[in-house]
């Protein structure tokens, strides 16, 4: 296992995300309290593939000022695997961890 540079998160959490307002929020609440009890240096990535119902807007207005939470934009939709592969090089964190809406988090990191 490599050494986590200065300023780096442990964990960054890849959340791929095509329409998922309506359901985004109550993932997030879920994935946050997880983190900060069980893995407290991470980041979240939430990446918008191509979505039309404001789904990366919203992250942006909840979480504006929590620096651990950011989000990645493209159009048109190119479905998960691009969504996910669209994330590297702009991740932080020593380990990955890809998570869907609706949340599965739990299980994943368990």
């Amino acid at each position: 296992m490599s050494a986590v540079r200065a300023g780096q998160p442990r964990l960054s959490v890849v959340i791929p995300c095509f329409n998922e307002r309506q359901r985004l929020p109550t993932t997030l609440a879920a994935t946050l309290e997880y983190l900060e009890r069980e893995i407290p240096d991470f980041e979240i990535i939430v990446v918008d593939d191509g979505s039309s119902d404001g789904t990366a807007s919203w992250v942006e207005e909840q979480f504006c000022k929590d620096d651990r939470i950011r989000t990645l934009r493209y159009s048109p939709n190119r479905g998960k695997g691009y969504a996910v592969k669209h994330d590297r090089g702009r991740r932080g964190g020593e380990r990955a961890l890809g998570a869907c809406v609706p949340n599965r988090i739990h299980t994943a990191v368990s």
